[in-house]
């Protein structure tokens, strides 16, 4: 249905490249729920705008150098000031959305990115989800705990989102490592979650529908680093985004 739904658009590519084996992984219901939800947000402009003018609040209360600005603004700047830097940019970006505020704008592709005088800026698509607070909580559980290696926390979050039969493969999408020279690759990704999703369905494993959007914003983030072709210090992206204790 998703998949219908966004032909023709910026986000086909996207939707293509997340495993279909998802649809199996998260009850039909729910899928169904949450596409109808993606989608509608898609053409809710007034609420976009919203979405927008408060995750812009956000970024200027805090540390990530990153500024919302309309796609006209982003023609008269270049694509890329430095891979690293750039790429360290969106990192924090990412993780501030999770963890400051309950929406989040998906869009991190690289077409919706450029420089300015050292300035990066940021126009995204109408793509948001307001996620549940439960999953939310979960998610930040993982990474604070595994950021910070506290296995418990870790646990905590991975237990909420009831990914214990599945957690190897789950963890395998962190990488090895201290996650200071990360290289991130799409198929990496795609592999990862087309197994994560696979073993859920083998295993009768039923996944919160937030999934959906979340493998979203994961593949808009793996697409624009890995074209960077560069390494990122994930680590110190993860500590230095506002929000995050």
């Amino acid at each position: 249905m998703l998949l219908q739904l966004v032909r023709n658009t910026e986000w086909e590519m996207f939707v293509d490249l997340l495993s279909p084996a998802i649809f199996d992984a998260v009850s039909p219901g729910a899928i169904t729920e949450e596409t109808t939800e993606l989608v509608g947000n898609y053409f809710r402009k007034e609420k976009f705008e919203s979405i927008k003018k408060e995750r812009e609040e956000f970024l200027d209360d805090s540390g990530v150098d990153v500024h919302i600005v309309s796609k006209a603004m982003l023609q008269d700047a270049n694509r890329i000031i430095d891979a690293k830097l750039h790429g360290e940019s969106v990192l924090r970006l990412y993780f501030h959305q999770l963890f400051v505020g309950s929406h989040t704008l998906l869009d991190l592709r690289t077409e919706a990115f450029a420089a300015h005088t050292n300035k990066l800026l940021w126009a995204p698509s109408p793509m948001y989800i307001q996620w549940d607070a439960d999953f939310l909580q979960a998610i930040r559980k993982i990474y604070e705990g595994f950021y910070h290696s506290d296995g418990g926390t870790y646990f905590e979050g991975v237990h909420e989102l009831k990914l214990e039969p599945v957690h190897e493969i789950f963890r395998e999408s962190f990488g090895t490592g201290l996650q200071s020279q990360v290289r991130f690759s799409v198929s990496h990704f795609q592999d990862c979650f087309h197994r994560l999703f696979t073993e859920c369905r083998i295993k009768g494993v039923r996944l919160h529908a937030n999934f959906l959007p979340f493998g979203l914003y994961l593949v808009s983030m793996y697409e624009h680093l890995e074209s960077l072709n560069s390494h990122f210090d994930v680590h110190s992206a993860f500590e230095s985004a506002e929000g995050i204790d």
